[in-house]
């Protein structure tokens, strides 16, 4: 990790700017502060309820050997995620507040 990746780590992990980031509605270059500290987000202008977005760090035992993002569907299922150009220029991402069904 170099330096900036480091220092932009720092801050998002402020708790005071954590906070007004949990509740605010954000631009996706934002959002990504909730990706450095392992949290989901989703979109308000996503269709099903549920719906959020996680990035997956890969361990020992995983096939993929860089970080990726992947999306919870409205199913239930995990399937690897690529952004549109509507969710690349949205600002109604948010965090994903129900952490224990994801």
């Amino acid at each position: 990790m170099g330096a900036i990746d480091k220092a932009f780590e720092d801050f998002c992990r402020e708790p005071q700017i954590a906070q007004s980031l949990r509740i605010a509605k954000l631009p996706l270059a934002i959002a990504y502060c909730a990706f450095i500290a392992g949290e989901a987000v989703c979109r308000e202008g996503w269709n099903g309820r549920g719906q959020c977005i996680r990035m997956q760090m890969p361990d020992a035992n995983s096939k993929m050997t860089q970080p990726y993002v992947f999306i919870r569907t409205m199913q239930g299922d995990l399937i690897p995620w690529l952004a549109s150009q509507a969710d690349l220029l949205a600002i109604d991402w948010r965090f994903y507040e129900d952490p224990a069904n994801f």
